[in-house]
């Protein structure tokens, strides 16, 4: 019988020479979502993030009219929908021999 091979050390094991990483204290990962302070982040100016010399577009406040008149479009759409599924069913149900109970 051969020997199994010797256990690898994988990349989350700290390495086993006792000296922290190079990168500072060992210790834990900062948890995940975590942000650094305020202090601490870039700050970039608001003239690199957006072009202030052109004016600020403004759109129009959507109509509550029109909104409404397309809810009640898909409302009606859906509706036909039920009807016709209703349809078949009570077909799928007179082929079966099944009774509407209610």
């Amino acid at each position: 019988m051969t020997d199994p091979p010797p256990p690898q050390a994988s990349p989350v094991d700290p390495p086993s020479d006792g000296k922290p990483p190079a990168g500072g204290k060992p210790g834990p990962s900062p948890k995940k979502g975590y942000t650094k302070p305020r202090e601490e982040r870039e700050q970039v100016p608001i003239e690199e993030l957006y072009d202030l010399s052109k004016p600020i577009k403004r759109i129009e406040r959507p109509s509550r009219d029109e909104h409404e008149k397309q809810i009640a479009e898909l409302d009606a759409f859906i509706q036909s929908i039920r009807d016709e599924r209703r349809a078949l069913q009570e077909k799928i149900d007179s082929a079966l021999g099944k009774k509407d109970d209610g």
